[in-house]
């Protein structure tokens, strides 16, 4: 009589517990894929001492979809197969994915993963545009309220918190192909079990609140804190062992923050009307390649946004078609075409952008009505059109001279 399969599990890294698929993921909170088989054996016959596993991949937020453009299977160009022991009454043994940092390395697809506020539209607008260009590592969306999970298993949904982190995802799936001594699981969901592993996107893009006092990005509601830039940079930090600061160690290049204030620098030192409005912009100047994270380019907004019902996906939509159109895989254009696309309109002149060579931002002396108060913007050229783009201005040693270029 064959040995008839009970359930596939992935299992936490001491293999006492099944991890939580909606939660969890592969190369954050657990280190290494884990699985484990129970079985049922009931002919007296001693079952088989090993079986073999079929490891497949797909994109997440899209349950049933596979259409190429998982990392795992590119890079292979077919399924993984692997065997597992039998040990304890039960099949079990860690699986290699392919080298021991699938997940960080750089490969030749394209890939995208989008976090979003409650409610956002340019999210999925952005996404749209991109779609059959980039792959998907994964669409978040955060809570409403602090300490909420936002997984969803059925949905194959990552968590936000943990998507930002990772900077992207993929979706592993582990199954028991057909084999000789050997009968399937009686119910479909016990014949698969899948996880979330760590896959970084090249793009990844945020739109949702971010605080001008402590350049934050931020929760509805009261403003809670959510993410800051040091978070990232614990988890984006390149391997110390790269001495190129050219190009990054990691897949992820760029970071769009569709959302208020976060790039804000005070370039010349001027006098601000808050004095909690600080240059909060140089933190996250940190995650560039050439300081301590993986990016080429930060794009966002150093004074309010637009929100997304209006120019915020404009700027969103515009900035897709860019990348789908001219820019590819050009990171050193990003940050150029990004001003470009905010100074077009008065609402997003309100943009700014920090790459390898500097930071830039619009001329303009107007003020924007934000959180019940009138706040004029700084750092004007007079010498200089409203709406000039002004850098890129080296973020290193002592700002420069008030300058720009048009």
């Amino acid at each position: 009589m064959p040995t008839a399969i009970e359930r596939i599990e992935i299992m936490n890294d001491g293999g006492s517990t099944p991890i939580n698929p909606a939660q969890d993921v592969i190369g954050m909170s657990v280190e290494r894929l884990n699985v484990r088989v129970k079985y049922k054996n009931g002919s007296g016959e001693a079952p088989p001492d090993s079986l073999e596993v079929e490891i497949r991949s797909r994109e997440p937020n899209a349950v049933g979809k596979f259409d190429g453009w998982s990392q795992y299977n590119s890079t292979r160009g077919k399924n993984i197969r692997h065997r597992l022991q039998r040990v304890n009454g039960h099949y079990a043994g860690t699986i290699p994915l392919i080298n021991t940092v699938f997940n960080l390395n750089m490969d030749d697809v394209p890939e995208l993963a989008t976090v979003a506020r409650p409610m956002a539209t340019s999210d999925k607008a952005f996404r749209e545009i991109l779609k059959g260009k980039f792959g998907l590592r994964g669409a978040g969306y955060q809570p409403p309220f602090l300490g909420q999970p936002t997984g969803d298993a059925k949905k194959r949904q990552p968590d936000s918190k943990q998507l930002f982190l990772a900077g992207g995802v993929e979706v592993l799936e582990v199954l028991i192909p057909e084999q000789e001594q050997i009968t399937p699981a009686s119910k479909p969901e016990e014949r698969v079990a899948w996880a979330f592993v760590r896959s970084p996107a090249d793009v990844v893009f945020y739109t949702g609140h971010g605080s001008w006092w402590n350049g934050n990005l931020i929760l509805g509601g009261h403003h809670p804190d959510w993410l800051s830039p040091m978070d990232l940079l614990k988890h984006w930090t390149k391997p110390r062992s790269s001495m190129d600061l050219v190009k990054s160690p990691w897949d992820i290049d760029v970071l769009i923050i569709n959302g208020c204030s976060v790039l804000f620098w005070n370039v010349y030192g001027e006098k601000v009307e808050d004095k909690d409005r600080k240059s909060y912009g140089l933190d996250w100047a940190r995650l560039l390649c050439t300081r301590e994270g993986p990016l080429q380019a930060i794009l966002g907004f150093r004074f309010t946004s637009p929100g997304d019902g209006t120019f915020g996906t404009t700027v969103a939509r515009d900035m897709a078609t860019a990348i789908r159109d001219e820019l590819g895989n050009d990171y050193s254009r990003y940050a150029r075409r990004w001003m470009e696309i905010c100074a077009k309109n008065k609402a997003t002149w309100t943009g700014a952008a920090i790459d390898t060579d500097g930071y830039y931002y619009i001329n303009s002396n107007n003020t924007y009505h934000t959180h019940g108060t009138d706040v004029k913007m700084i750092s004007y050229n007079p010498d200089l059109p409203q709406g000039a783009i002004v850098g890129p201005i080296p973020i290193t040693g002592t700002p420069p001279s008030l300058g720009g270029t048009m």
